[in-house]
């Protein structure tokens, strides 16, 4: 039999004479037990918000298997990342950041792992050549080994990262009923007088990002920032050679109204000039205007799967000798 209102009451009038500390210590005593009790039992897919940067670079320093092919870029590439199922086939790629951010955690691993057997490198966001705090902080040696042996201390095992888990469930459904409601309900809005569609609200929304990433994309990347890619790439690319990596380069296509702009293509030019074909292998540039874009800089769903298939082909490909087709 449950015990009776009045022995619970009693029951709480005894712990609330304690002492504040006793109090105190009781409540530390039982959290840590659920929280312990919630890290074995709850599954890691029902954590944290999926794909979380912290978490994943926390797994992939950690991983014990070695990696086949490793991907590392930006958010650009990051985009591909929900498309690739292949075990043998890992994507590090920040947003905010750079495949330089990859490569060093991929640095930071000699010596625990062999070096990945192919390395390709996103080269749209090499501008960006400081990691970022939380990167920084990750890569300490003192971290990961409190990782290893304390498990509870991972990101994905933090009370707040499993409590996370049931609240983005709710937010997902309430973004997809309103997704769905503003589909439905047209027109949403009126504009000049006329109705405006969902669809013209995202070709203005898209035309405004598109403005506002030619101010960063119009001029060149100058000399020095220049100079300073080249170096700190040239010293990864040697470092993995040396490894036995094959090192492969590629370059995402953007908007078109972006993809000629004198900032993107100065970094190309320039490192294509610095890493001719001849010595290390670059997967063909595609048509951006065959792909569809989410904003100005990163693809549709749709567009990314298509653009992944079309990478890793490229990858498998230049790993066997053989010429790409486009």
């Amino acid at each position: 039999m449950p015990p009776s209102n009045n022995a619970m009451m009693k029951l709480f009038d005894q712990f609330n004479s304690l002492p504040v500390g006793v109090r105190a210590l009781a409540f530390s005593l039982l959290f840590t037990a659920l929280h312990f009790g919630a890290v074995r039992v709850i599954p890691e897919t029902k954590r944290m918000p999926e794909r979380d940067p912290i978490d994943w670079a926390q797994k992939f320093l950690l991983r014990e298997s070695r990696v086949h092919t490793l991907i590392a870029g930006s958010s650009i590439a990051d985009r591909l990342d929900p498309f690739n199922t292949d075990d043998d086939t890992v994507m590090i790629t920040i947003n905010g950041g750079s495949a330089f951010d990859g490569l060093l955690m991929l640095e930071s691993i000699d010596g625990q792992n062999s070096a990945p057997d192919i390395v390709a490198i996103e080269i749209n966001r090499l501008v960006v050549l400081d990691p970022k705090e939380w990167l920084t902080d990750t890569l300490n040696p003192y971290y990961r080994k409190a990782w290893t042996e304390l498990p509870v201390l991972r990101e994905a095992n933090r009370p707040m990262s499993i409590a996370a888990w049931p609240v983005q469930v709710s937010l997902n459904k309430a973004h997809i009923t309103l997704r769905d409601k503003l589909r439905t309900d047209s027109p949403v809005s009126e504009k000049n007088g006329e109705p405006e569609s969902l669809d013209e609200k995202r070709a203005e929304l898209l035309r405004l990002n598109i403005l506002e990433q030619k101010l960063v994309l119009e001029n060149p990347v100058d000399d020095q920032t220049l100079k300073s890619i080249v170096e700190r790439l040239n010293e990864h690319i040697d470092r993995l050679r040396e490894a036995g990596s094959l090192v492969i380069l590629f370059h995402m296509p953007v908007h078109p109204e972006l993809h000629f702009l004198d900032g993107p293509r100065s970094l190309l030019t320039h490192l294509k000039d610095a890493f001719p074909e001849s010595e290390i292998p670059w997967v063909p540039e595609v048509d951006p205007g065959d792909y569809q874009y989410s904003d100005a800089i990163h693809m549709t769903p749709d567009s990314a799967r298509r653009y992944f298939g079309f990478l890793t082909n490229s990858i498998r490909t230049i790993a066997a000798g053989e010429q790409v087709r486009e």
